[in-house]
């Protein structure tokens, strides 16, 4: 998806989960088996510019091929998400690891970080719609809700795990086939 297609898909999604309704970002959702390291790599190299006017180093790190039922457009547009996060809350000259795992029944893409990290009062919190840790973080606090949503709409988790000072992980599973979907 190019820039555009992008933003209209982020403005969909505002109006999607303004709604509050579950079903209507299932609905949103086309998932089919798709290579979750090729869309990383592909995340990382559009992002890489943005890193790199920080210094910020981002690498990849992957097991070999790992198949997630997702979609595609969605979930790269988490990934992106993440992976801008990671890179906007970190420090000058830090670095960032997006590590691709599965073992044929979950697949788990995980974004860590050595930036400033989420206070523990504020990580119970992060997947919030419009929350936001302090009035100078800058953002609308929909980013990491939209994501928490999609990824929900996958029978999937996104957490976070986070030391202030240190650096956050954020980790999203989900379902490496259709058949190893939850039942709902």
């Amino acid at each position: 998806l190019g820039s555009g297609e992008r933003l209209l898909a982020i403005i969909s999604d505002i109006l999607l989960t303004s709604r509050r309704s579950r079903t209507s970002v299932e609905a949103a959702v086309h998932p089919r088996e798709i290579d979750a390291v090729e869309l990383v790599r592909e995340s990382v190299l559009a992002l890489g510019p943005v890193a790199a006017d920080r210094v910020i180093k981002v690498s990849v790190t992957e097991t070999g091929h790992a198949v997630v039922y997702a979609d595609p457009g969605r979930l790269r547009q988490v990934i992106d998400n993440l992976l801008g996060n990671a890179i906007k809350f970190n420090r000058d000259g830090g670095a960032v690891d997006v590590t691709v795992s599965t073992d044929g029944e979950a697949t788990t893409i995980a974004v860590r970080d050595t930036g400033v990290g989420i206070a523990a009062e504020d990580q119970e919190h992060v997947l919030e719609r419009f929350f936001r840790a302090s009035e100078d973080v800058a953002g609308n606090g929909l980013g990491l809700a939209i994501s928490a949503d999609i990824i929900k709409a996958h029978d999937g988790t996104l957490t976070v795990a986070s030391d202030p000072g240190v650096g956050s992980t954020f980790t999203i599973v989900l379902p490496a086939h259709a058949e190893t979907r939850t039942s709902r």
